[in-house]
């Protein structure tokens, strides 16, 4: 079992629901679409400035929600923003 930083796992967390949504799959926390799933997580972490955990890699909050949605578009999914 590898141990994995807190970005690490923060991204898989990122990869793991991005595949749920392409599997057809119903969003966490109750949300009805996973679109405003989505515009939540982006609410969320743009609360703070600084990520909510020691990153080694994200300096601000917005880099996360930018990293969200290169993820998406890659897969070739809306970013529910632009």
């Amino acid at each position: 079992m590898k141990t994995l930083s807190e970005d690490e796992y923060w991204k898989e967390r990122v990869d793991e629901r991005i595949a749920a949504e392409i599997k057809k799959e119903k969003p966490e926390a109750g949300y009805d679409t996973w679109q405003n799933y989505w515009r939540w997580w982006y609410s969320v972490l743009r609360r703070k400035k600084k990520p909510p955990f020691k990153s080694q890699t994200f300096k601000t909050s917005e880099e996360m929600v930018i990293y969200i949605k290169e993820k998406r578009r890659a897969k070739g999914l809306p970013t529910y923003e632009d």
